[in-house]
């Protein structure tokens, strides 16, 4: 399996299993910053994602890491990697966009593709 094709399978498990939350304090998912609200919770929100993803990817040997930063004026993370000198970004809580089908609009993009 390609480095590629282990992103990939990664990406496309967490849509399958994981649904986006965000509540602020909320009480429901405590944990939905976290890695735990994908592992115990199956809901995130994109830190969540985020920091799953890395945790993921990380075990399997790829070096992702994660971006926290602020898109169309609200705080945002997502992650990359670095193939060939080249930053590739994916965000699989903007793939995860219809319900469990993974997306690939976001997937291993560079800068300029986002």
């Amino acid at each position: 399996m390609t480095d590629v094709e282990k992103l990939k399978s990664i990406h496309d498990e967490m849509i399958k299993l994981t649904g986006y939350e965000n509540k602020l304090n909320s009480l429901e998912y405590p944990y939905q910053d976290t890695a735990t609200g994908v592992s115990k919770y199956k809901r995130a929100s994109c830190s969540g994602y985020s920091e799953y993803y890395m945790l993921a990817c990380n075990a399997v040997g790829l070096d992702v890491g994660i971006i926290h930063g602020y898109v169309n004026g609200g705080y945002h993370a997502w992650n990359f990697i670095y193939k060939d000198g080249v930053r590739y970004n994916i965000d699989v809580l903007w793939d995860d966009a219809i319900g469990n089908i993974p997306s690939y609009k976001y997937f291993y993009k560079k800068d300029d593709e986002m």
